[in-house]
C-alpha cells in the first residue's frame, strides 16, 4: 500500500511511524503537517493560522501535486496542535486522490485543539487517544503506542537494587510540569534519592519567558534546564537504567502520553498525575502510583518490585498493534 504520512516533526516519531509501516510492508513518504518547523511557524500554527495563509498555501500546493502523482491509496494525518491545513485543503488533497482512504489519528485534546473538530468529516476514519473525546465527538478510541526499543528494555532486570536511577524524569519544562517534579523529588528524599532529571526547553527565551511569568519558575535555576533535546536512544539509555520514571500530561489532557506507553512498554513502574490511567487494562497499583499532590511515603509500590503483566497486554499497546488497527481499517475497501 502506498502511503502519505502527514504529521508534525515532533522528537522521532514520524521515523518510528514510517520504520513500522515500511516493517508492514507498506511504501510510505512522510511530510510535516507545517510549512516550516521553525519556532515562529510553530507558535503562529498554534495561535493563528491566517497569519499565516499564504505560505501555507503555499506549501499544500506542493503536497497535493506530489499525492496526485503519486496516487496513493491511504492518507494518514496524525494531529496534534501543529495541523496547518484547513478543510478546504484536505477536500482539495481528497479531490486529486478520489481512490484514497483519509484516516485521522488525534493525539492532543479536543479541549486544547479544536480545530480538529473542523476538519473530520474530511476522513473515512477519525481515532483519538482520548477516551472522553471518542464518546462526544464520534471518535475510535486508540491509546498511544511505544517504539520497540523499549519492549527490549522491558525484558532486562526491572527491580530496584540494580537500577542505577531510582526516578527519572525526561520531558519539556511546561511551568506546572517542572512544579510537578520538582514536589516529587523533595517529597521523596531519603525514598528515591538516586535521580535523573532533564528538564528540555527548546529555547533560552522560553526560560526568560517562564521565570517572568510563572510562579512555578520563581524557585528554578538556569542551571536546571537544557536546551537540545536527548536523542531517542540516550532517552531509551535513561529509561533502561530508571527503575521508576515521572509523568505529568498537560492542563487539559486525560489521553495517557507517550511516555506512560513507554513505560508499559519497558516495563518501567511510573508516577503520573493523571488519574485517568486508572481505568486501563493495564493499570497495577504495584507499577503505577498517580500522584494527587502529596506522596504517600508507605504505599505499597514503593516496597515492591514491578509486576510483570499478561503478554497480550504489551502486544496490545505496541507499535506494530497500533499501526495495524490504523492502516489495517483504513485499507479496507
Amino acid at each position: 500500500m502506498k502511503i502519505l504520512l502527514i504529521m508534525p516533526k515532533f522528537f522521532n516519531y514520524p521515523e518510528t511511524i514510517q520504520m513500522g509501516l515500511r516493517n508492514l510492508g507498506h511504501d510510505v513518504k512522510w511530510v510535516d503537517d507545517r510549512p516550516s518547523n521553525d519556532p515562529f511557524t510553530k507558535a503562529l500554527v498554534r495561535v493563528n493560522k491566517e497569519v499565516l495563509s499564504r505560505p501555507i498555501d503555499r506549501y499544500f500546493e506542493s503536497v497535493r501535486h506530489d499525492a496526485e502523482e503519486a496516487q496513493y491509496d491511504l492518507v494518514l494525518v496524525v494531529s496534534g496542535q501543529s495541523l496547518s491545513f484547513g478543510k478546504e485543503h484536505l477536500l482539495r488533497l481528497r479531490g486529486v486522490i478520489p481512490n484514497a482512504r483519509f484516516v485521522l489519528y488525534q493525539w492532543d485534546a479536543v479541549e486544547n485543539y479544536p480545530h480538529v473538530l473542523s476538519v473530520l468529516d474530511c476522513f473515512d476514519e477519525a481515532y483519538t487517544f482520548d477516551e472522553r473525546d471518542s464518546r462526544l465527538y464520534r471518535m475510535e478510541f486508540l491509546p498511544l503506542f511505544y517504539h520497540p526499543g523499549y519492549q527490549a528494555i522491558g525484558r532486562r532486570s526491572k527491580a530496584k537494587i540494580e537500577a542505577d536511577y531510582d526516578v527519572a524524569f525526561i520531558g519539556t519544562a511546561h511551568p506546572k510540569k517542572y512544579g510537578f517534579v520538582q514536589e516529587v523529588v523533595e517529597q521523596c528524599e531519603g525514598l528515591l534519592d538516586r535521580k535523573y532529571i532533564y528538564h528540555f526547553l527548546p529555547s533560552r527565551l522560553l526560560y526568560a519567558r517562564h521565570k517572568l511569568l510563572s510562579e512555578d519558575y520563581r524557585r528554578a535555576a538556569y542551571s536546571q534546564f537544557h536546551f537540545d533535546a536527548l536523542t531517542p536512544e540516550e532517552t531509551e539509555e535513561v529509561v533502561s537504567r530508571s527503575w521508576c520514571m515521572l509523568d505529568s500530561p498537560q492542563d487539559g489532557q486525560r489521553g495517557l502520553t507517550m511516555r506512560t506507553m513507554e513505560c508499559l512498554g519497558a516495563r518501567r513502574k511510573i508516577i503520573t498525575t493523571n488519574e485517568e490511567i486508572m481505568g486501563y487494562d493495564f493499570y497495577r497499583k504495584e507499577n503505577v502510583y498517580v500522584y494527587r499532590g502529596r506522596m504517600d511515603r508507605k504505599d505499597p509500590f514503593f516496597s515492591s518490585e514491578y509486576v510483570d503483566l499478561p503478554e497480550d497486554i504489551y502486544e496490545k499497546y505496541s507499535l506494530r498493534s497500533w499501526l495495524e488497527t490504523v492502516v489495517g481499517r483504513g485499507g479496507e475497501r
